[in-house]
């Protein structure tokens, strides 16, 4: 039986050098002069510790751009890349842990990167702190400590995290600007700040520790900051479920002593914003229950029956004032309308309204959520609403105008029905798979930019909705001779690190080896 070729294993050159060994060993008698022999398919499926490949610095001809190269052997044609790990090898977690097992010189001559004596470029090499991690660092430069993006560690991403944070203006400098200028400058803050974002996450992906899996982690600060945001979302709620109860008492007491049609008009928006609140309330509960049968049937989760809710909810808004116009409509035409009579109770109770909604929509502006955001909205209109509900009859009494009431609700409900119009199109608009702005399409093309130097290209980037998440499909192309480990790690990768976006439902990452105009999907 003839020899079987060696297969050829790519690394990219990113951040470590050409002469980096893919891992590192725990056995003290690894020498370049002696490989470890091939194992047969079955011996090496038990092995938990496999010997790491001999380096072979290959010439530009055995792959592509300045990528490192490494003979593996494949034992009963089943090839596998030289390291258990996705991303960094098992025998390096093992190396890095110090147990004090190696001694440092060997350590040290294990671990060292860079290239020969003589040449230019800095040496690198890992070192190795109490905590079990090594830290790589350029001469006497700063340690990284364990918080080292795996992805860094395993060249998988560039050094130009904050590349563009030179371009970002201060308050200062943009108060001496024009409002034009300004505005433009405030944008561009805004991309800068989605940049930071995507540094963030890369400089923090981790790995799991003996198996090799990349967890699509969330830093400290990012959990405490989703934690905090769902509690602000249930405290918002259960607040306007509160107040709208209270409310709706109030208004239907103040309706029966006062048949006012704009006051009239103001209870069936606080009827329905108890309505709202109970809709709101139970998609919430329904969107935060899990187990296993709900991940059975939902496998994407259930995060669009947010903007489901609010989209029945829209309708139901619409029809109640469309009745409350034809009412209002009704009354303007009756030439024996008497003019309601609006007491100092009734005008008391429509300004405490006025001021507690007020605080409701204060209190809803900061959380992000569609849910919140549609309670925000509610708020408003009725802080708009229940000022020209008073304000129609009131006046109407003092200049004695009895058709001022009818006008004041017919106009108050056109102004609801083209607002929640306008939310139940833009709902219907996220459902149906809208496109993203281009903001969104710059924060994921900046996060392809920093990942490997193997990357030629990328095409086809789709961002779009579904429901209030995106969902992202992209397509990498790599060189043709990359190999599998490879394409796979650098294709994971970088969708791991996509859908740790905010905002980012799930993303889709496809790896090519040509450039073409073709979408890679069936036009529908």
């Amino acid at each position: 039986m003839t020899a079987r070729k060696p297969s050829l294993f790519s690394l990219p050159s990113g951040s470590v050098s050409d002469d980096s060994p893919p891992s590192r060993s725990r056995s003290l008698d690894r020498t370049a002069a002696h490989p470890p022999p091939a194992q047969s398919a079955k011996s090496n499926s038990r092995s938990p510790h496999r010997r790491p490949a001999q380096p072979h610095h290959s010439s530009s001809s055995h792959g592509f751009g300045t990528g490192r190269h490494f003979l593996v052997s494949e034992p009963d044609s089943i090839g596998s890349p030289p390291c258990h790990h996705h991303l960094v090898s098992l025998d390096e977690e093992a190396a890095l842990e110090g147990d004090g097992s190696t001694s440092a010189s060997e350590r040290d001559s294990l671990l060292r990167h860079g290239h020969a004596r003589g040449t230019d470029s800095p040496k690198r090499r890992l070192t190795f702190p109490s905590n079990g991690y090594g830290a790589t660092h350029d001469g006497d430069g700063a340690t990284l400590k364990r918080s080292e993006s795996i992805l860094r560690v395993a060249g998988l991403i560039d050094d130009r995290s904050g590349e563009y944070e030179q371009f970002r203006k201060s308050d200062a400098e943009l108060a001496k600007m024009s409002k034009k200028v300004r505005k433009f400058y405030q944008r561009q803050n805004e991309t800068l700040d989605s940049f930071l974002e995507v540094d963030e996450i890369l400089e923090n992906a981790r790995a799991k520790a003996m198996t090799g899996e990349l967890i699509p982690s969330v830093s400290a600060k990012q959990a405490d900051s989703e934690e905090e945001a769902r509690a602000s979302i249930r405290w918002a709620i259960n607040l306007n479920t509160v107040v709208n109860i209270v409310l709706l008492g109030a208004k239907i007491a103040i309706v029966l002593v006062s048949r006012s049609m704009s006051l009239i008009a103001s209870t069936v928006d606080s009827a329905m914003d108890f309505l709202s609140t109970l809709i709101v309330l139970g998609t919430s509960r329904f969107i935060e229950h899990r187990d296993w049968k709900s991940n059975y049937i939902y496998p994407t989760g259930k995060q669009r029956m947010e903007p489901l809710g609010v989209l029945v909810f829209s309708v139901f808004m619409i029809a109640s004032f469309l009745q409350v116009l034809i009412e209002s409509i009704s009354r303007m035409l009756d030439p024996n309308l008497e003019a309601p009579r609006i007491p100092y109770t009734v005008l008391g109770v429509m300004c405490a309204t006025i001021v507690i909604k007020s605080g409701v929509w204060l209190s809803c502006r900061a959380i992000k959520s569609a849910s919140v955001e549609a309670l925000q909205q509610d708020a408003e209109n009725d802080i708009v609403f229940n000022f020209f509900s008073i304000l129609f009859p009131y006046v109407g009494q003092l200049v004695k105008f009895r058709y001022l009431d009818p006008i004041g609700g017919a106009l108050l409900s056109l102004y609801i029905i083209i607002e929640w119009t306008q939310t139940l199109l833009d709902n219907v608009r996220k459902l149906t798979g809208r496109r993203a702005p281009p903001q969104e399409h710059q924060r994921i093309a900046y996060l392809l930019t920093r990942f490997s130097s193997r990357v030629v290209a990328v095409q086809h980037l789709s961002l779009y909705h579904a429901g209030e998440g995106l969902v992202c499909e992209v397509d990498m192309v790599l060189p043709p001779d990359t190999s599998l480990p490879v394409a796979h790690n650098l294709g994971e990768a970088a969708q791991y690190a996509i859908e740790q976006l905010s905002g980012i439902e799930r993303a889709f990452v496809h790896i090519d080896i040509t450039v073409n105009p073709l979408s890679g999907h069936l036009q529908r």
